[in-house]
Order: C-alpha cells, then structure tokens, then sequence
C-alpha cells in the first residue's frame, strides 16, 4: 500500500494504482462553501460574527463539518431548527445584521420554508 497525507487522515491506495488527488469538498470533512454576504466575511473571520440563519428546504450542513470560506474554513458547533417567529434583534445583530429585517431581506431569498440558527467558528487557514 502507497499513501498520501491529507491533514487529518491518510489515504491509501495500492502500488498498482497510484494515489490520486482526492477533492478538497471529499476530504477532511469539507463538504462545501458556506456563503456569506461580502460585508460578513471579514467580521466572520475574525470572530465578531460567529452564528448565522438560514431558511432552507432541507438542512445542508452537518455539526463538525468544516465548509470553505477562503482563505480558511467554518466549523459548524451547532445547529438548532428555530421559528420565524424565534428571530429576535439580538439574534440579528448577532448574525452581523441591524435588525431582523434586514436580516429577513437575505434570509429569505429561495423558496426554503426550515429556518436554522447556525453556531459556528473560523478556523484560520494555518490551523
């Protein structure tokens, strides 16, 4: 057996077949992007912003799993199907907007109707 080292785990091949480049979104528990307005990504980065909602049809992220947001990545702590109605303006502002409409305005987007509040954490890059 030949391996290669990914930052957590070893993957292995056989001397028949040599290693293949495995995609970043299928190692290391990767999974995606998570998007973020240009105006958060810096304050998410640096740690102002450390939760965000989301209205989705289906829950797209996975607690423990790390989702690309250049140059590092979020870790998902938590997640917690919430209400509308559960949207206070402290969680708004905790989420990086001024109220709850404003964060509505983007919330809202697609045709979702499961809303989610999302504890998560940057992890830096050199991490």
């Amino acid at each position: 057996m030949i391996g290669f080292q990914c930052p957590l785990r070893v993957i292995s091949t056989t001397v028949a077949q040599p290693p293949r480049l495995v995609p970043e979104t299928l190692c290391c528990n990767v999974v995606n992007t998570m998007q973020f307005m240009k105006r958060l990504r810096d304050p998410v980065r640096n740690g102002e912003v450390t939760r965000t909602v989301r209205i989705w049809k289906s829950l797209r992220v996975k607690v423990g799993n790390r989702y690309l947001l250049e140059p590092g990545h979020i870790v998902v702590d938590a997640v917690h199907p919430i209400e509308l109605s559960d949207i206070t303006p402290e969680i708004a502002r905790e989420t990086g907007f001024k109220g709850v409409v404003d964060l509505l305005k983007t919330a809202r987007h697609g045709t979702g109707d499961q809303v989610f509040l999302i504890d998560f954490h940057y992890l830096p890059p050199e991490a």
